[in-house]
């Protein structure tokens, strides 16, 4: 996700496919956790901004280190995140600013061509199937958001999936977290949110949810178990 978004079928809560389980919850003291929403890009995704940048500058007379402030700083770009904006408004204005020599769909390869799973983190959302309610609180694009679900199948079954093009929000703007917690059908005490900005999970925590910094699975995991998740 750009770090506006670089900085992130379905889901049957109730029953695995295949199978009959019936989803467990994490307790700590009288707290009662039912729903786990990951962020995308830092978390489920690793970001290579850099890839980006050398292609757009491989095909510009700018800059890989302009283009990225330009693209990072640039108002279409979070008009972008947050829906106002189509892919391909997007690629006309990039197109303009940065003089690039591409297609559209040149252009669109190069914006999404970034991520790589983080598979600790995807064979954690594999080990909490059937047992929570797993679900995404994402800044992110429609482009990015498709490529990235399209090459993960889990995140693509992350339900509720929480995304800012979607619900032209934005964190840390407190409505995500509650409209989040709202889809989830639970009370934020119950939910627990896991990104790698600070910003980000001190707004979650503001809400009354649970939230826990990315610094690495161990420590993760650590901190789920905390909360009375078991990954056992």
């Amino acid at each position: 996700m750009f770090p506006l978004t670089f900085a992130k079928p379905f889901y049957n809560f109730g029953h695995r496919q295949g199978g009959s389980r019936k989803p467990t919850v994490g307790v700590i003291g009288t707290r009662m956790i039912k729903t786990i929403f990951f962020d995308l890009g830092g978390v489920v995704v690793n970001v290579h901004l850099d890839l980006f940048l050398q292609r757009a500058a491989d095909s510009s007379p700018c800059p890989a280190e302009e283009i990225g402030k330009l693209v990072l700083h640039a108002p279409q770009t979070k008009a972008y995140e947050l829906g106002r904006l189509s892919t391909s408004g997007f690629y006309r204005w990039a197109r303009h600013a940065l003089r690039l020599r591409m297609t559209e769909g040149q252009f669109v390869r190069a914006f999404c061509g970034i991520f790589t799973p983080n598979e600790e983190v995807v064979q954690l959302l594999e080990q909490l199937d059937g047992r929570l309610q797993v679900g995404v609180i994402s800044n992110t694009n429609v482009a990015h958001y498709r490529w990235i679900a399209r090459h993960i199948a889990r995140v693509s079954r992350l339900r509720p999936a929480v995304l800012s093009f979607r619900e032209h929000l934005a964190k840390p703007d407190p409505e995500i977290f509650a409209l989040a917690v709202a889809r989830a059908g639970c009370s934020p005490a119950e939910a627990v949110f896991i990104d790698d900005l600070e910003p980000n999970v001190v707004a979650a925590r503001a809400t009354g949810m649970q939230a826990i910094l990315y610094e690495g699975i161990g420590r993760l995991k650590a901190e789920l178990q905390a909360l009375g998740v078991s990954l056992s």
